[in-house]
């Protein structure tokens, strides 16, 4: 797979908790190489619905986040998220390089309590160990 980033993006919405897949990315650099944590979701901006992904820490940050506002019953999170478009043979997607979180303090608190537990294990197979889905997800295909 062949990848180019050609543009910055910015989105200001919601993050739309019940769009979120989890899994891990269909390449690696090498067969040894550990898989890496992906996410995918959608940002709700008015009528659109913007597609995004999240790899590696960012993935888990979203990952946890998404945790702890369904843990107080709430269905979407208020974002500015900044990324690339990235572009490969068969399509284009939006993979993000920063989130702000704009939710109460209470899940702020749970998430960053989840993600410095997460982070803790570094990136290595423990990391892998409590990623929740080990299934493949392709990113340059349609989600």
């Amino acid at each position: 797979m062949i990848t180019n980033v050609y543009a910055s993006v910015h989105i200001d919405g919601v993050l739309d908790r019940g769009s979120l897949k989890v899994g891990v990315l269909d390449e690696r650099p090498s067969h040894d190489a550990p898989p890496t944590p992906v996410v995918f979701f959608r940002v709700v901006t008015g009528l659109q619905r913007h597609p995004v992904w999240a790899i590696g820490s960012i993935a888990a940050k979203v990952y946890c986040y998404c945790q702890a506002a369904g843990e107080q019953e709430q269905d979407e999170i208020e974002v500015s998220l900044t990324g690339n478009l990235v572009s490969g043979d068969k399509a284009v997607c939006v993979v993000a390089a920063n989130i702000v979180w704009h939710t109460s303090k209470l899940v702020r608190s749970l998430a960053e309590t989840r993600i410095s537990a997460m982070m803790a294990s570094g990136c290595g197979p423990s990391w892998l160990d409590q990623w929740p889905s080990h299934e493949v997800i392709g990113m340059l295909t349609r989600a």
